[in-house]
């Protein structure tokens, strides 16, 4: 889990130098569009980093659930 967070801080980075770098050419051109160029592009990383950050949590679930005894007799489990 600690590359995981380390991987997602640099994608967060990342993605804000993007955009300041989007939003410091749209205020350069004197456009409009900058800041939801800039906001539309936020979105689709976030949308990205919760995408993959569920499914690491429904797989470690999964795992969970698949070694999850349910005999009567706790000896048979594994």
């Amino acid at each position: 889990m600690h590359r995981l967070g380390v991987l997602l801080t640099l994608a967060h980075l990342y993605w804000t130098n993007f955009c300041t770098a989007l939003e410091q050419r749209a205020v350069e051109r004197g456009s409009d569009r900058g800041n939801a160029l800039v906001t539309a592009v936020i979105t689709v990383g976030l949308v990205m980093i919760a995408v993959v950050v569920i499914a690491i949590v429904r797989a470690k679930a999964t795992e969970v659930a698949n070694n999850i005894c349910t005999a009567a007799d706790p000896t048979t489990c594994q």
